[in-house]
């Protein structure tokens, strides 16, 4: 009875980390490589 409740906050819970860590990604990314551009620039 208690298994589907508990298993779509669970799902839920695992998408909402999901989104922030694929965010977290994409900004690291995004700042290592424009690091990595601002290194080529200098050389």
């Amino acid at each position: 009875m208690y298994a589907l409740p508990l298993q779509n906050t669970f799902y839920n819970f695992l998408k909402r980390d999901f989104y922030l860590f694929m965010i977290f990604f994409y900004y690291f990314c995004r700042s290592k490589l424009k690091s990595e551009e601002l290194r080529f620039k200098v050389l």
